[in-house]
């Protein structure tokens, strides 16, 4: 084989191995949900393997309930960059985050709140 074949098959063997590592890399980062921490310092981290469906109630404030999709309160994580890992039931009821913050990176679904108002007749005239 001439030198500059061997060369030419070198340095294609090197990209197909870079490739490769990427790929590799990109695999094991979704695999272990490992996305790296946003700029709050926190991510989700889903361990729900099997996601009984049903509106799960986590939160509420005065406009709106917030469901889960599926039954996954107690597997779904939030993960500080202090490695502090806590149910995202137990960051938003406890203002470690805001409601706001969860629905960027997860789908939750919000239901508003029906608000009735009662008045009452002044009966003194």
């Amino acid at each position: 084989m001439r030198k500059q074949t061997k060369i030419g098959l070198l340095v294609v063997a090197g990209i197909v191995l870079l490739w490769g590592l990427l790929v590799l890399a990109e695999y094991i980062r979704f695999r272990n949900n490992k996305d790296p921490f946003n700029s709050n310092g926190f991510r989700v981290v889903n361990e729900t393997e099997l996601c009984y469906e049903a509106l799960e109630l986590f939160y509420e404030d005065e406009n709106f309930k917030y469901y889960f999709s599926c039954i996954q309160s107690g597997t779904t994580f939030v993960l500080f960059d202090n490695n502090k890992k806590y149910t995202i039931k137990e960051a938003v009821n406890n203002g470690l985050l805001t409601i706001t913050e969860i629905m960027a990176k997860i789908d939750v679904m919000a239901e508003p709140r029906i608000i009735i108002y009662k008045y009452a007749k002044d009966l003194s005239m």
